[in-house]
C-alpha cells in the first residue's frame, strides 16, 4: 500500500506546470482511448450515458524525470517523503461526464518499490475532483458498478467482475460494512455528481472536494475511491476537456517483497 494512506493533500507546485510544457514529453500525440467505466446498461435503464471518454498519452518518462528531478524532490521533501524519488506518469484528457467512482492503481510499482502516493497535476481550469471517505483493500485499479458490485482489470487485460461487502475507512483504516442511506436525486444534484449512478456512491461520504487549478498537485492514496464532479453543472458553456498529469511518486530504490 502507498505510504500516504489516510488523507488527501493539495499544495502549490514549485512552478506552474503547463499543458504546453508537458506536451513536449508526449511520445504519441494521438493518444490511446482507455475508457474503462461501466455503461448505462450496467447501472440503470434509459438513454443517459455515464462516463465520458478518457484518452491517455504516453510520455518520455525518463527524460521527464531527469528534467523535473529537483521539482519533484522539492515537493517530496515538503511532505516528508524521501528525496530519492521518481515518478511514473502519463498525460490524460477527459471529456465531460467522465470519471465514475473508481480507484487509481500504483501502476504495479508497489511490487518492487515503496510507493509514496498517487498524484494528479491539473493542466487546465476544470471542475473539481471529489474524493470519498472509503478505500479498497489494495492498490489495484477498480471501478464501482453498484452497491456491492465492482470491476477490475486482470493482469491479462480482461475485465473481471466481483462482489464486495466491505470498505476500508480512510481515516481509521478499519474495515467496515458497505451501509448507509441511499442518495436521492436531490443529493446527487446538490453534490454535483448527477453523471454518476446513485448506487455507485452508496455508503460513501464526500471527504474532500479539490478544485482543479493549474499550479497545484493533489496527493492521495492509490486505494481511495474518487470521481469527477458533474462537469455539465459546473461549467456547461466553457468546459470542453480536462487535462492532467497523473501517476505515482515512488522511491527509486528497489525493495524485495
Amino acid at each position: 500500500m502507498s505510504i500516504l494512506n489516510n488523507d488527501v493533500l493539495v499544495q502549490e507546485t514549485p512552478t506552474k506546470l503547463t499543458l504546453e510544457k508537458v506536451l513536449n514529453y508526449v511520445i504519441d500525440k494521438t493518444g490511446i482511448n482507455i475508457t474503462k467505466y461501466p455503461t448505462v446498461n450496467q447501472l440503470r435503464e434509459g438513454d443517459v450515458k455515464y462516463g465520458g471518454e478518457t484518452t491517455k498519452f504516453k510520455m518520455d518518462v525518463k527524460k521527464f524525470n531527469k528534467d523535473f528531478k529537483y521539482w519533484f524532490q522539492d515537493i517530496a521533501g515538503k511532505n516528508g517523503f524521501t528525496s530519492n524519488c521518481k515518478v511514473e506518469c502519463s498525460l490524460k484528457q477527459l471529456t465531460p461526464k467522465s470519471h465514475q467512482v473508481h480507484t487509481d492503481s500504483d501502476n504495479s510499482f508497489g511490487d518492487h518499490h515503496t510507493v509514496f502516493a498517487r498524484f494528479s497535476i491539473p493542466l487546465s481550469v476544470s471542475p473539481p475532483t471529489i474524493y470519498y471517505d472509503k478505500c479498497m483493500f489494495d492498490d489495484e485499479f477498480y471501478t464501482r458498478v453498484s452497491k456491492t458490485k465492482f470491476k477490475t482489470i486482470t493482469k491479462q487485460g480482461r475485465w473481471e467482475e466481483f462482489e464486495q461487502e466491505e470498505f476500508v475507512d480512510l481515516t481509521t483504516q478499519e474495515r467496515m460494512p458497505i451501509s448507509g442511506e441511499a442518495y436521492t436525486q436531490e443529493d446527487m444534484k446538490n453534490n454535483k455528481i448527477t453523471h454518476i449512478g446513485p448506487e455507485q456512491v452508496f455508503g460513501l461520504n464526500i471527504y474532500k472536494i479539490c478544485e482543479w487549478e493549474p499550479g497545484t498537485i493533489q496527493f492521495f492514496p492509490c486505494s481511495l475511491l474518487h470521481s469527477s464532479s458533474d462537469h455539465i453543472q459546473w461549467n456547461e458553456e466553457e468546459f470542453v476537456n480536462k487535462y492532467f498529469l497523473t501517476g505515482v511518486l515512488y522511491d527509486q530504490n528497489v525493495t524485495r517483497h
